[in-house]
């Protein structure tokens, strides 16, 4: 028996050098209920670039995924590498099962492949339909308003309801939804899978995006979600939003929006793009729905007063809606560091047109960022500001 790793991902692929060729091993096999019950509502979309035999594995991987320990037959010839192909697409079109690090596979040199899931995700199929049940009620409190504001409220609820797991972030649960929608939480698997099947649920088209923080083991560094909203495609990255993935404590309801509407451009200035779907993820070119475009709070230029009254006039609707947190964008250096050397007279306009006894101001720098944040004086600061 032969040892491989799987180098695009995480998941150990085992070849066997023996077999007994010619057997339809799986036939009277189907996919779980839960897997059923998922099917019902996702729609693909990696899968649609498969040929129809990479389309065909596709499909048996999925199904040997659903019945871990039963042999299930593919197509002749099948190699490590299509598996290790169609086993990325199938985990990204699919959020009913873990990341590829939780389980080995089995191949047969001639005929089939098994699946084994690892210590700890033994009862994932179980999870998986605990959190479509929590989705469905989670789907059902939505507005009955424009893809934006339904997109938008899916994404402050998870950042409100779900922690980003820095403390334990090996923890089985995290990599899923179920750790996001039940548990309250996740690592960004976790975010990224609750908010797609959120979105699917909704009728919203979506997909992921991801990238691997070791390219050598295949360990995911990243992922997050491609949302289509009034024809045009966004990359909104939940769990980068959620303030408890930062590095000071803040209370959750006050939700950030660096990640919210991103281009393709925009995005690759700090994440990379697993190569293996950089070619085929939907294009991203609109602005039209980046959060702090539609919502005026986008500046190509520095001017204290119409920023002032732009963050004041946000921070009473933000307050009203659950909110204690308002964000403002500039979208060139200059207008950025205009904005920050005035920052301590800005805050205090602020202030004034807001009615508000005090608040703190805050900045973060970066490129993909250049914001302004004011909230409450009484939380914490962020320490990427000083």
């Amino acid at each position: 028996m032969k040892k491989i790793l799987a180098a695009a991902l995480s998941c150990t692929v085992l070849l066997s050098l023996s077999g007994c060729k010619g057997l339809d091993y799986g036939k009277n096999l189907q996919p779980s209920e839960t897997v059923q019950s998922y099917d019902a509502f996702l729609k693909p979309y990696y899968r649609a670039f498969l040929n129809e035999e990479q389309a065909t594995l596709y499909d048996k991987i999925k199904l040997s995924l659903s019945n871990p320990g039963k042999k299930v037959a593919v197509p002749e010839g099948t190699d490590v590498d299509a598996i290790k192909k169609c086993l990325d697409y199938v985990w990204l079109d699919n959020p009913v099962f873990p990341q590829p690090s939780a389980y080995d596979i089995f191949l047969s040199n001639y005929d089939y492949i098994k699946t084994t899931y690892k210590k700890g995700f033994g009862k994932t199929d179980q999870k998986a339909a605990q959190a479509l049940e929590k989705a469905r009620e989670v789907a059902k409190l939505a507005p009955s308003g424009s893809d934006f504001e339904i997109v938008r409220f899916f994404h402050d609820y998870l950042v409100k309801n779900c922690s980003y797991n820095d403390e334990k972030p090996d923890e089985p649960d995290n990599s899923s939804a179920y750790g996001a929608l039940v548990l309250g939480r996740a690592t960004c698997e976790g975010y990224a899978d609750a908010m797609g099947i959120l979105l699917s649920l909704a009728g919203i088209e979506n997909t992921y995006a991801n990238n691997y923080g070791d390219r050598e083991t295949g360990v995911v560094g990243h992922i997050w979600n491609i949302v289509k909203i009034d024809g045009g495609f966004y990359h909104i990255d939940v769990t980068s939003d959620d303030l408890a993935f930062a590095d000071w404590e803040r209370p959750d309801n006050q939700v950030l929006y660096w990640r919210f509407g991103l281009t393709t451009e925009e995005i690759m200035k700090t994440n990379s793009i697993n190569d293996n779907i950089l070619n085929l993820i939907p294009e991203c070119t609109q602005d039209t729905y980046n959060f702090y475009k539609y919502n005026g709070l986008l500046f190509d230029e520095y001017e204290k007063i119409p920023v002032a009254k732009a963050m004041a006039a946000f921070y009473t609707k933000s307050l009203q809606e659950g909110n204690s947190s308002t964000t403002v964008k500039f979208s060139n250096q200059q207008a950025f560091d205009e904005a920050v050397a005035d920052i301590d007279r800005l805050c205090s306009r602020i202030v004034r047109y807001a009615g508000s006894e005090s608040m703190t101001c805050d900045y973060r720098t970066g490129e993909l960022y250049m914001t302004l944040e004011i909230r409450p004086e009484a939380a914490g600061t962020d320490p990427a500001s000083q």
